[in-house]
């Protein structure tokens, strides 16, 4: 029996390949996963109806970890029901200072999510884009009604690298403890202090009696490395950058060479190590 209990992965450049999409190889791996009671469990970035599309496409209702830590789920239930195992929302009084803050700055697009909705000001060409991208459709609320929105699980700000490199060393530097990360280059969450992947993944750990040395965690980004740091075993994707790689203790192959397939293959599927 392989020593690893659970598998955590990121989704984008890690799951997908630079096409978006799950390699006919990668979701038999996954799948095979599932037939020998390996749960796999997503971490990201990304709201719950965003990553329960994937769940859908592999086959498995297992647990999830959203909004880069702020937000856990249980597996889903035959009611279709998730146990909320974790659940940490920003203060009204840094929604309102981030976005006075963003406010002034033209180039820079908005967004705040709930565990259920995604909430925009305005329907603007980069929200029509994200909304392609997520299959989600967001809620237009205006400016004014921003501030009513409760249970905030994170802000996202998008924009081009320079100013969303500008906006992440200011947000930082005036409000340092909120959560602050690039997911993308173009890409700035913010979540509320204290939340981590790696403490979610402790979080939802805990609930399944498990401990993190029979993890492995799997990613390919900044928002990665405290993911790969802290589990038991910590692989970069090939296509990572070489900062997160240097937080990694293994490297596989990249997303569009099967990264995640040689990592389940290997310490899963073929009696593990």
């Amino acid at each position: 029996m392989a020593y690893y209990r659970i598998l955590f992965s990121d989704i984008d450049g890690t799951l997908l390949n630079s096409k978006s999409q799950i390699s006919a190889d990668t979701l038999q791996a996954i799948q095979s996963l599932n037939a020998i009671k390996i749960p796999f469990v997503l971490v990201s970035a990304r709201m719950p109806k965003g990553m329960e599309t994937f769940q859908h496409q592999i086959g498995v209702c297992e647990a999830m970890i959203c909004f880069s830590g702020a937000l856990v789920l249980g597996p889903r239930d035959a009611a279709g029901h998730r146990e909320v195992i974790r659940d940490i929302t920003l203060r009204r009084e840094d929604v309102e200072n981030v976005y006075q803050w963003i406010k002034p700055q033209d180039d820079i697009t908005l967004s705040v999510y709930t565990k259920d909705d995604w909430y925009v000001d305005e329907l603007n060409e980069v929200n029509l884009q994200e909304s392609e991208i997520t299959s989600i459709k967001p809620v237009v609320c205006g400016q004014e009604r921003i501030f009513d929105i409760q249970h905030i699980n994170k802000i996202l700000c998008i924009g081009n690298p320079q100013h969303i490199n500008r906006l992440q060393t200011d947000i930082s530097k005036n409000y340092p403890k909120l959560t602050v990360y690039k997911s993308k280059p173009t890409y700035l969450e913010i979540m509320a202090p204290q939340v981590s992947k790696s403490s979610a993944m402790k979080d939802l750990l805990t609930s399944m009696d498990l401990t993190m040395d029979r993890a492995v965690s799997i990613g390919d980004y900044y928002n990665d490395i405290d993911m790969l740091q802290n589990a038991g075993l910590g692989i970069a994707m090939g296509n990572a950058p070489d900062e997160v790689k240097m937080y990694a203790d293994e490297i596989t192959a990249s997303n569009d060479h099967n990264g995640l397939k040689l990592v389940i293959d290997k310490y899963f599927l073929n009696g593990g190590v």
